[in-house]
């Protein structure tokens, strides 16, 4: 059963936010931004965010929506962004989102719809882009029968959950490393305990300022794009030729294993390479670390240069008005404890078996998400 929008749901946008610190409370009712969105769906809870009182909505003739209406950027470069939230509660919302309040139980069948298809296919320029509450209203939607909606929100619920589960899980694990270096070393830090220059305790590979050739194919180039604070993503993917791989990996190939750290756009974040590939390069903006045997392991060096001491060192040494950024020079002059290798080696064992549990995990996560694609495909395709 198709329907346009517009005869099945409220189709309105937001208020004019409130100006100023002093319209916002730690009491009242939740004020939804544009920006709010992407952490909302992080699972940030909705009464951790700016809040008004009756007085202020009062004021500024704050309409109240309620729970259950479906959320999604209408105005701004955040509609590109394709975020979609549902309320879960009543909330204030500003007036660059769109607010779809149904007059029929749909609200979590169109959250799903809307992660399928995503509201920024509705923009029509991208260089101003804007989404007509019109064009909104006027979508045509298959609502399917009552019993099938019951289904489709049932099935995706589940796996929904299922997904959410295992990235729980993976946080867990990541916090319990975390928790367990702090644990085992935290003192060496705020005690400055055995500290070393990073210059003494590992072997840098800098290709800075060395801009490779690119291609459509070859051998993966990883650059700071790819390099997350504790995680390693193979996207974006960029190549260079094969044939150019002996000239340009010519100052020092990196290991799988070797601490990566990224010296500007983004500065400091840290990652060891994973064995994802059997030949790669390393890009711009990245210092490779290659710890010294029996001195350092990659385990340690990598939550080592995490931790808030040395990312303050970091920061306080870093350069560049618009862009921060640290030299090599600069860098390798910097300090870190240096416990006992066999300590070291102890934590390099709970990583590892963390490392084996996040893998069965995210293979779980993978096949899940793969599985949640398939049916919003059937679904909705």
């Amino acid at each position: 059963m198709k329907v346009k929008l517009g005869d099945v749901a409220n189709i309105s946008a937001g208020q004019g936010a409130p100006q100023g610190d002093s319209s916002y409370s730690e009491n009242g009712i939740p004020f939804v931004k544009a920006g709010d969105l992407l952490d909302l769906l992080k699972g940030k809870p909705i009464i951790n965010i700016q809040k008004v009182t009756e007085d202020i909505a009062r004021k500024y003739k704050l309409k109240l929506y309620s729970k259950g209406t479906v959320l999604f950027a209408k105005s701004g470069m955040s509609c590109l962004k394709g975020y979609v939230y549902t309320l879960p509660s009543n909330a204030y919302v500003v007036s660059h989102l769109a607010c779809i309040t149904p007059n029929i139980d749909i609200s979590k069948f169109l959250q799903f719809y809307f992660n399928y298809y995503k509201p920024n296919q509705l923009v029509k320029d991208k260089s101003y882009p804007s989404i007509s509450l019109t064009d909104i209203g006027n979508m045509m939607i298959d609502l399917k029968t009552p019993e099938k909606r019951i289904l489709i929100v049932t099935v995706l619920d589940k796996v929904s959950d299922l997904i959410a589960l295992r990235k729980k899980q993976l946080a867990k694990l990541d916090e319990l490393v975390k928790s367990r270096f702090v644990e085992m070393f935290g003192e060496f830090f705020v005690c400055n305990i055995n500290e070393k220059k990073l210059k003494d305790i590992c072997k840098f590979i800098d290709y800075r300022g060395k801009t490779p050739e690119k291609s459509l194919k070859g051998f993966p180039l990883i650059t700071a794009k790819n390099v997350r604070n504790n995680k390693f993503s193979i996207f974006p993917q960029e190549f260079i030729p094969e044939e150019n791989y002996d000239m340009i990996m010519s100052r020092g190939v990196p290991q799988v294993n070797d601490v990566l750290f990224t010296t500007e756009a983004p500065l400091g974040n840290v990652c060891r390479i994973p064995d994802v590939y059997d030949k790669f390069c390393v890009g711009q903006r990245i210092i490779t670390m290659q710890p010294h045997e029996n001195t350092l392991t990659s385990e340690y060096l990598e939550y080592a240069l995490l931790n808030n001491d040395f990312q303050n060192k970091i920061w306080n040494k870093s350069s560049g008005s618009t862009v921060k950024g640290i030299r090599s020079k600069l860098l390798e002059q910097l300090t870190i404890p240096v416990p006992l290798i066999g300590n070291q080696q102890n934590f390099t064992g709970l990583v590892k078996q963390v490392d084996k549990q996040k893998a069965v995990i995210k293979q779980s996560l993978e096949k899940l998400e793969t599985l949640k694609k398939s049916l919003m495909q059937e679904y909705f395709g």
